[in-house]
């Protein structure tokens, strides 16, 4: 597999040293060109964006160019590539070390689609800098990153400036996607060129909210079908409704310590909850304590309790003891 650093140069078609000629496990030609390689964003640091590029099998010359993001915040677009829409499906169960076999995916995006792998922001998958400084990054100046990757891309891909563009992603990207259009969308409105021919985004199980997200959990579970109405209605009233985040956000108990405030604050912002790294407690106590694990535990019963089918129909799992999960989990 070629794949070259690239830079910000001026070009007339697409780099052929860029140019992906054979994957590792896959035997045959690839059923339409294939490029990687890096995208230089700051030259005096060595700050390089990665990205993978697939042509349309069917028509790439008029078929759109769709940036894909994955999420994290801090995984690489090749989980889209290898888990979901990319042009092979991975042969399952081999042994580790062993190199597994690919085969076509009939249901790849490239079919009717350029599609474009961006690993970001910087550290991201292979995306990298020479200077630690540039690791520290928020949603507003990734956006930022890959609006100018995006410029610099299309710069050294002309041929594609005509294509309708597109940017998608998932999870986390439901924070990229939406920002990074509007960074585009201001690129237009101004000038900047090359000028893209942006058409609109798309977000697939995205992030909004911790506060939103997580109170919509069990609603979303009912409104799909997934839970009967008996079920959504006795989780009402144990009073799951807005109890999984305790307080909205910006609110603060007036009993709350300062450092658990700090750490709700972390989550709200960043979604990842620093307390698994600082807390020294026993984990499983940990997730035992939590709201909406405790609306779950039942004291007092007895170990020969019978559960009628029904109710083991309804709550979709099986009972276990309480001692039998710390007994399993003890050294």
């Amino acid at each position: 597999m070629k794949g070259p650093y690239l830079g910000f140069k001026p070009a007339s078609s697409a780099p052929e040293a860029a140019l992906v000629t054979t994957i590792p496990g896959f035997n045959g030609t690839l059923p339409s060109k294939h490029y990687s390689g890096y995208v230089t964003l700051d030259e005096s640091h060595g700050k390089r964006l990665f990205y993978y590029f697939v042509e349309s099998k069917r028509n790439s010359a008029k078929d759109p160019i769709v940036l894909w993001l994955n999420g994290g915040p801090g995984c690489s677009s090749f989980d889209g590539f290898i888990y979901e829409h990319g042009p092979f499906n991975f042969e399952a169960r081999k042994p580790r070390g062993s190199l597994p076999k690919l085969y076509l995916n009939p249901y790849s995006w490239s079919k009717v689609s350029s599609v474009l792998y961006l690993d970001s922001p910087t550290g991201v998958g292979f995306s990298y800098s020479g200077y630690e400084s540039d690791y520290i990054t928020g949603d507003l100046k990734t956006s930022s990153d890959s609006h100018s990757f995006l410029l610099k891309w299309f710069e050294l891909y002309p041929e594609f400036i005509s294509n309708p563009f597109y940017i998608s992603g998932e999870s986390y990207a439901g924070v990229y996607v939406p920002t990074l259009p509007h960074e585009v969308a201001q690129g237009i409105a101004t000038g900047v060129k090359p000028i893209l021919n942006f058409k609109w985004y798309m977000v697939g199980n995205g992030v909004t909210d911790d506060v939103f997200d997580g109170n919509d959990l069990v609603p979303f579970a009912h409104g799909m079908g997934l839970i009967s109405d008996e079920l959504f209605e006795c989780l009402l009233v144990k009073g799951w409704k807005g109890t999984i985040w305790c307080f909205p956000r910006g609110k603060k108990s007036k009993d709350e310590e300062d450092h658990k405030c700090a750490i709700r604050e972390v989550l709200e912002e960043m979604g990842f909850n620093v307390s698994i790294l600082l807390n020294k407690d026993d984990h499983i106590e940990m997730i035992f304590r939590q709201q909406r694990v405790r609306l779950y535990i039942i004291a007092g019963v007895k170990d020969d309790t019978y559960f009628a089918p029904q109710t083991m129909k309804e709550i979709s799992i099986r009972h276990i003891l309480y001692r039998k999960i710390l007994n399993f989990m003890s050294p």
